[in-house]
């Protein structure tokens, strides 16, 4: 396990940049909502009837966030020497995701900023 820590130590700092974008990863929701103009509204009122195609059953980008929420838990734990970076840029972006909608990726956000305290 130590190799491998030494191995990995030089890309922490991308894996944590990579971690958090896929953090937030949701194609199918924009948080800007309320920047929508009367026009763009209109637009995706059209679209919405005239394409059926894609079903929200099909969307996994929950996987993703899922997954991101785990390794950013395990950056957090294994790399405490990161901790003052990890708690400016990380933190936030990790209590963010208490506003997840996908209940399956809020209890594990919830998971593991409860595990990351316990360090």
């Amino acid at each position: 396990m130590e190799s491998f820590s030494r191995d990995v130590s030089s890309y922490c700092e991308e894996i944590l940049h990579l971690t958090l974008k896929f953090l937030s990863y949701d194609p199918d929701f924009d948080d800007n909502m309320e920047e929508d103009t009367k026009d763009e509204i209109y637009q995706e009122e059209e679209d919405d009837e005239s394409n059926y195609e894609f079903m929200d059953d099909e969307d996994v980008s929950w996987k993703v966030r899922r997954a991101a929420a785990k390794c950013l838990a395990t950056l957090i734990i294994s790399r405490p020497e990161m901790l003052p970076m990890m708690f400016v840029e990380a933190c936030p972006k990790l209590i963010d995701r208490f506003k997840e909608r996908e209940e399956v990726v809020m209890s594990q956000v919830v998971v593991e900023t409860r595990s990351t305290q316990d360090r």
